[in-house]
């Protein structure tokens, strides 16, 4: 459940921070553009035991190790890239002429966004999310830096397990959450096969 719990947290912050920023990403011009880019997606560039290193000895003056707002914003720094990538992919998609004619009828640019662009990226939204959850959801070089006795996830405990004991509980939870990913992922295609439907 905290495990669960943690992974939904960290879907909807990354959320949304990745998606306005992937449209700002994608749809403005300014000085510096390429070098916020790269820093934007460097937790993906930047091997996980490092990023967990750094994030321990920050974390740490912050008091927040050990504890589930810690854990979830150190997922969040980690999943985030990955969100922003995604939602970029489904923005190469959208006809901004329709952005143009919202703002030519005096739609400001937040509800250009919301009522215009949303509902055109919904499936890489949603397949954002639901990314962001299982890379939260099965996490453990992170983890293992970040929680403690009271916060440890799941993927922690069956680390910890399976470097001190051998449990056929351990490979049934491996069978289970193997069916969880399968399942969300073919979760994520009924939003894109309905608006195909609808467009045909």
């Amino acid at each position: 459940m905290r495990s669960a719990e943690v992974a939904l947290l960290v879907a909807g912050l990354a959320l949304i921070l990745g998606v306005p920023g992937a449209y700002g990403l994608a749809r403005s011009q300014f000085f510096g553009k390429r070098l916020l880019t790269v820093f934007l997606l460097s937790p993906v560039l930047v091997p996980a035991v490092v990023l967990a290193l750094g994030l321990y000895l920050y974390f740490s003056r912050l008091h927040l190790t050990s504890t589930v707002p810690g854990l979830v914003f150190a997922h969040t720094v980690y999943v985030t890239p990955f969100v922003v990538v995604t939602t970029l992919a489904g923005l190469q998609q959208v006809d901004d002429s329709l952005e143009r004619a919202a703002t030519i009828m005096g739609a400001s640019a937040l509800r250009t966004f919301t009522q215009v662009v949303v509902p055109q990226i919904i499936p890489s939204i949603l397949s954002a999310g639901l990314f962001a959850f299982l890379m939260s959801f099965d996490e453990v070089v992170i983890a293992w830096f970040i929680t403690g006795p009271s916060t440890m996830t799941l993927p922690v405990k069956m680390y910890s397990s399976i470097k001190w004991e051998t449990s056929p509980v351990l490979a049934a939870i491996a069978t289970l959450l193997s069916l969880l990913s399968l399942l969300i992922c073919l979760f994520g295609l009924i939003p894109a096969r309905a608006i195909d439907r609808q467009e045909s």
